[in-house]
């Protein structure tokens, strides 16, 4: 009777020992992909913040494109201003000259 009930008992225990054997390679799958998971969730936003890295130096490249021809532009916007100006005043000058020309050319016929 002995030798059954040590059998029994080493039976029971080779069961809950395979039970605790079962339920820790469980916890242990569970973690693995909790930390699988976790794993590619950083990927994920390592790989977000390089695109967007990458889309700020885009921005930043365009920005400075966009004020050089700014800065062009305003440049050729005042020169054209500039050169109205300087006709403006040349033209006046111009009949002022002719205007000049007429008076004593006047005189001189009398």
């Amino acid at each position: 009777m002995q030798m059954t009930m040590l059998c029994c008992y080493s039976v029971v225990v080779i069961v809950v020992g395979f039970n605790q054997v079962r339920e820790l390679e469980n916890e242990l799958e569970s973690e693995q992909k909790h930390i699988s998971d976790a794993v590619n969730g950083i990927r994920k936003y390592e790989r977000r913040i390089k695109e967007l890295t990458y889309q700020e130096e885009q921005a930043n490249s365009h920005l400075t494109k966009f004020r050089k021809v700014q800065h062009e532009l305003e440049a050729e916007e005042r020169a054209d201003i500039v050169e109205t100006q300087v006709n403006r005043c040349g033209s006046r000058i111009m009949t002022w000259a002719r205007e000049k020309s007429v008076k004593s050319s006047r005189w001189l016929a009398f």
